[in-house]
């Protein structure tokens, strides 16, 4: 019987962040419970000892959120709970993550020849109908959703409190999301919608711990406060938002890690950094993974093909194509199996 670690993305459209850079720093941690896993082609999920919790079953597997996970089996999405029982039929084309209630799912709407996104309730109600090309989970009591090219947002209810006419946004968190007005051009905007950062931005991040990373005209980076001005000082080759304290950051060429202040207390000299959690960010030496404490003690020595943040205890690893987790001193969880 062979196992692998199996971990999949949100596949609905547009329900994939935006305004993050691309980095897996970005990702919210997932509380501790249960981890995907893949037996026989078939998607289960272990918790944190390494017991099969979930019996493989599905043919794929979403994010959890608020007790409940999407699954796939037969071409459908439905839901599961910590205990595998099904929760929600699987009756969607495609199932996001539960937050504040509902969940971001995609359906074929009678009067359309294409497939729509609206939000369901925990019992797989859409409270809010399939009318929109993308949606995204709620954060900071408004859900990101695109019509045509162009992003907005709507509150729990369905009503559109932001019409939509961004290239890309992000979420709110401490009552500010970063928008990009024109391709290149972002800013931050309030939940009324009002503009509260000027579009004079190259990049922008999401707010963490009270500030977000941004590129500033020279291209460096630098972190912002929600009124807009620097708590760090651009200086930064590229950055990713805070976690535990500490934010991934590049010096030159190299990744280290910096403090609340800018000071860098992980030394810049990874080729790659990761989300820090649970005491832990994944670095990247020559082209093998590892893992750093808050000194920057290698507590993990660099070995791995591929590295995820720890979540909930656990790390996904990777060697010679081979997956497994890791606990935070480096002992294997779950033996790397294809």
């Amino acid at each position: 019987m062979m196992y692998r670690v199996f971990v999949v993305g949100l596949i609905a459209a547009g329900l994939v962040g935006a305004c993050q850079g691309g980095s897996r720093s970005s990702v919210p941690p997932r509380p501790a419970g249960l981890f995907p896993v893949r037996v026989d082609g078939r998607v289960g999920f272990i918790d944190q000892s390494g017991k099969m919790a979930v019996q493989p079953q599905w043919a794929a597997a979403g994010k959890e959120g608020e007790g409940l996970i999407p699954v796939l089996s037969e071409g459908r999405w439905g839901y599961i709970d910590h205990s595998g029982k099904k929760v929600i039929p699987f009756s969607l084309l495609e199932a996001g993550q539960f937050a504040d209630g509902l969940a971001p799912a995609s359906q074929l709407p009678p009067d359309s020849p294409q497939k729509k996104a609206g939000f369901i309730d925990r019992s797989g109600a859409f409270v809010i109908a399939p009318q929109y090309d993308g949606a995204r989970p709620f954060s900071g009591g408004l859900a990101a959703v695109r019509v045509g090219d162009q992003w907005g947002f709507v509150d729990k209810s369905g009503h559109r409190a932001i019409p939509p006419l961004y290239v890309s946004v992000g979420d709110f968190v401490d009552d500010r999301a970063p928008v990009e007005v024109t391709p290149g051009k972002f800013g931050y905007i309030d939940p009324s919608g009002n503009v509260v950062i000027e579009p004079k931005l190259l990049n922008a991040q999401n707010f963490a711990s009270g500030v977000a990373a941004v590129q500033v005209a020279d291209q460096t980076w630098g972190f912002i406060t929600p009124d807009g001005s620097f708590a760090i000082q651009p200086g930064f080759f590229w950055a990713f938002g805070f976690s535990q304290g500490l934010a991934p950051v590049r010096r030159g060429a190299h990744w280290g890690y910096a403090d609340n202040t800018g000071k860098l207390v992980v030394d810049a000299r990874y080729d790659k950094a990761g989300r820090f959690a649970d005491g832990r960010g994944p670095v990247r030496m020559n082209d093998k993974w590892g893992y750093v404490d808050g000194s920057g003690t290698l507590v993990v020595q660099p070995q791995f093909d591929t590295g995820e943040p720890f979540r909930g205890g656990l790390a996904s690893v990777s060697t010679a194509g081979s997956y497994g987790y890791i606990d935070v001193n480096g002992g294997w969880v779950w033996q790397p199996t294809q």
